[in-house]
């Protein structure tokens, strides 16, 4: 028998705020995926990438604003032939990660990997391994159709976070899960850990793709800034500032939408500048993670960058919030004009 020497490609999905990236990061860490090449697909149009992987040596193909599962063939194909030009000039190729956007159906772009001849000739499906946040998973599989087509396609599956939820919830997600692809092995990630080998070789006993619903390599049902349509529809978009924040502005901020939109804000990533110094959010539904400090800056782009996917609320609601908090001196009372702004964005949000 003739061996395979086509490059393996492993599939990463979730839903949105699900880990992927973490899991990818420590798979670059092991020696199985040292020559790796990492695709990946964000739902938003700002480039976070490279600070997320800033500590590997990993080649980066970025590919955002829009999902891939929309525009599948065509897009998939731009991003391996821009690996194929880059990795001409940074050696050999052994492994490749392809991160999906946590709103991706899987079909689509398993079925324009497997179906395209020039990626076809060069590499080769090798697993499917999809996220599952052990915190936030079930309301997800209750109300977002990609998320649980997602898990339907999974050779494996793993439940990050499962060390910050409750022993019933994990067992009541394991079951919800097994009915949907009761074949598929799961695996539970405590503080950020799992069994990477064993996970990569579940991972190849993914479902083999069906057609894609809305045509192979067709035209999707969405552009760079919106995932479905009418009153359901998921938005996208960025806040971007000159301005610092204050540092009690942003906590209050992130504090309100928590309380108010967590159900509705179904991720939030970004850079904030407060008071000078860059510091990371981040949500998932109505988990909102305290401000973490970077340091140094990442780059020489000093302005706040905050990427927003909700559904079910308008931008004007969360951006005018933002201004009216994050940019007001709150180490002193709040002036008249400030403080009204407050109550009628309090109002809009508890009417709801």
């Amino acid at each position: 028998m003739i061996a395979d020497r086509r490059i393996p490609v492993t599939l990463v999905s979730g839903f949105l705020g699900s880990g992927k990236t973490t899991i990818i990061r420590r798979l670059l860490a092991t020696p199985a995926f040292a020559n790796a090449a990492v695709i990946v697909n964000e739902f938003g149009d700002i480039d976070f990438n490279q600070i997320a992987f800033a500590q590997s040596d990993a080649e980066i193909i970025s590919a955002n604003s829009g999902c891939f599962c929309c525009t599948a063939r065509a897009r998939i194909g731009e991003a391996f032939d821009a690996l194929n030009s880059r990795a001409q000039s940074h050696g050999p190729l052994e492994q490749v990660l392809v991160e999906t956007s946590g709103l991706s159906a899987p079909a689509p772009i398993l079925q324009a990997i497997i179906n395209d001849p020039q990626i076809v000739a060069k590499y080769q499906l090798s697993g499917l391994i999809t996220l599952v946040d052990s915190i936030t998973g079930l309301d997800a599989l209750n109300e977002r159709r990609e998320a649980r087509e997602q898990i339907s396609f999974a050779g494996a599956i793993v439940l990050s976070k499962a060390d910050l939820a409750y022993d019933r919830d994990v067992t009541v997600l394991r079951s919800a899960i097994a009915e949907i692809n009761p074949l598929a092995s799961i695996f539970e990630s405590h503080d950020g850990g799992v069994d990477l080998q064993r996970l990569c070789a579940a991972a190849g006993d993914y479902a083999p793709a069906g057609p894609p619903s809305n045509g192979a390599g067709g035209a999707g049902e969405h552009g760079s800034g919106e995932h479905g349509s009418g009153e359901g529809a998921v938005r996208a978009w960025t806040i971007t500032r000159r301005t610092p924040a204050t540092r009690t502005g942003l906590t209050l901020w992130m504090d309100l939408m928590a309380a108010y939109r967590g159900s509705e804000v179904l991720r939030m990533k970004g850079i904030v500048n407060v008071e000078g110094r860059p510091v990371a959010v981040e949500s998932v539904r109505h988990v909102f993670h305290p401000p973490l400090d970077l340091g140094p800056w990442p780059d020489d782009d000093r302005r706040t960058r905050v990427v927003v996917i909700a559904s079910g609320i308008e931008r004007k609601s969360i951006d005018e919030a933002f201004d009216a908090l994050c940019f007001q001196p709150l180490a002193k009372p709040l002036d008249r004009q400030a403080y009204q702004r407050f109550q009628k964005i309090m109002s809009r949000m508890q009417s709801r």
